[in-house]
């Protein structure tokens, strides 16, 4: 009994933290990103998403959402953090791509709020000077 009592604290410890659907969300997010899905992409953000950025300020609506993603075909995010509590997921990767023809690479962190499985609020930070 005393070996098995640390032995299942130690596969405790290993076994990983289930996700919350909102974290799924934020994953779902990324991974149609990263496959050029934009259909599946957008069809996870409500219709009346408020979405902010530093480079096109704050906007209500989807409507031309990935008009600049298309735009880079080369583009690609690598997370590097996903933290979720509750309805919030805050999520930090690095943003690479090509615009003409000069490459980039820009750490991001975008801050999600997700409501009813679709995310209603996306605002995302930068320093537009590191890119």
């Amino acid at each position: 009994m005393k070996t098995i009592i640390p032995l299942l604290l130690l596969l405790a410890a290993c076994t990983p933290a289930k996700q919350s659907p909102s974290e799924n969300i934020a994953r779902e997010i990324f991974n149609a990103f990263n496959a050029h899905d934009w259909t599946k992409m957008e069809s996870l953000y409500s219709p009346n998403v408020e979405l902010v950025d530093p480079s096109f300020g704050t906007k209500t609506g989807k409507e031309g959402m990935t008009e600049f993603y298309k735009s880079v075909p080369d583009i690609h995010d690598e997370v590097k953090t996903v933290t979720a509590s509750g309805n919030t997921v805050v999520v930090e990767f690095v943003s690479t791509g090509t615009i003409d023809g000069q490459k980039f690479s820009l750490p991001i962190c975008t801050v999600f709020k997700i409501e009813n499985g679709l995310v209603v609020s996306d605002h995302t930070y930068y320093d537009q000077t590191n890119n």
